[in-house]
């Protein structure tokens, strides 16, 4: 028989990034786990203590953390002297997800670009493939320029340039 619990504002909200992750075709699980850790109070936390809060099994946490990591939206981290593994919310994470989008949009780019010359004698297909790589070319170079300015107006935080340094990009 499963346990009736109130989940706490923090539980509430790392279900909330769940639904989103899950909206996007993500690992629901790891959404949970990226919003726990993005409002705890602690710095890190470890597998143990994830696992507790979302009240989710260890394969589950080690799932999630590992997608977590690999897709740079968390941090593992070491304690001196523990075996656990622990694990901490990475502030630059919003631009790691930015920029695995510009990545995936540039990689559309590319794809268009090279398919269109394959079908120049088919105008039906040549055309839709223009259409597509101009759209996707214009959607790359105006995300590349918003991470610019994103990084230009925010000089403080990491991984963000200075402006004379991005100006000849």
């Amino acid at each position: 028989m499963s346990e009736e619990f109130e989940l706490t504002t923090e539980q509430r909200f790392a279900e909330e990034m769940g639904q989103m992750f899950d909206t996007f075709s993500q690992p629901r699980m790891a959404g949970r786990v990226w919003g726990l850790l993005m409002v705890a109070d602690e710095p890190t936390l470890s597998s143990h203590d994830l696992a507790e809060r979302l009240h989710a099994s260890a394969g589950s946490i080690s799932t999630a953390t590992r997608f977590l990591v690999q897709n740079g939206l968390i941090k593992r981290v070491r304690q001196p002297g523990e075996r656990r593994e622990y694990f901490r919310f990475d502030s630059l994470s919003a631009q790691s997800i930015f920029q695995q989008r510009i990545d995936e949009v540039a990689s559309m780019h590319r794809v268009f670009e090279a398919a269109g010359p394959r079908f120049e004698d088919r105008p039906l297909a040549y055309e839709r493939l223009r259409d597509l790589h101009d759209f996707y070319e214009w959607m790359e170079v105006e995300l590349r320029d918003l991470m610019s300015q994103w990084k230009r107006q925010h000089p403080g935080i990491p991984g963000a340039v200075r402006a004379t340094e991005d100006e000849g990009a």
